[in-house]
């Protein structure tokens, strides 16, 4: 969904080992910046790898993810905020679809989006890794 995670490097990755419980309260959750003002907190795992992972973004009003598609499957919860989300390759942000907190979204595989934050807004992401970005027009071997 962003920059932090397009090149694969995982950004605040807890150093989590996989095979014991994690724990962690938001006082203990490190964050860094993931660009265009959004902060990203790893919370288990690295995306980049091929194994679970899960991430938080924070995102602040007004900010727009464009069109993109990930190579595997996006489980997203909004947390607070409201995220409207556009389907397919081009940006209409007129036509986005509205997910206030609470809301669940399973995003395909290779399944277009753009995102956008409306005040400021908290997601959950989880998955399957290697997770990564890759923007429209890019194709499979981009970002």
């Amino acid at each position: 969904m962003l920059g932090g995670v397009v090149a694969g490097a995982p950004l605040g990755a807890q150093e989590l080992d996989a095979a014991t419980e994690t724990t962690l309260t938001p006082e203990t959750m490190r964050w860094l910046p993931a660009g265009g003002g959004a902060e990203m907190a790893v919370l288990m795992g690295d995306p980049s790898q091929e194994a679970e992972f899960a991430y938080r973004l924070r995102l602040p009003d007004g900010f727009l993810s464009p069109p993109h598609i990930h190579p595997v499957d996006e489980h997203v919860t909004v947390l607070s905020g409201t995220l409207l989300v556009g389907w397919g390759e081009g940006l209409d942000e007129a036509s986005m679809t509205v997910f206030p907190a609470g809301s669940y979204l399973h995003i395909p595989a290779g399944r277009a989006a753009s995102m956008k934050a409306s005040g400021a807004t908290s997601v959950q992401v989880h998955g399957t890794g290697p997770f990564r970005t890759i923007p429209v027009g890019e194709g499979a071997g981009g970002g």
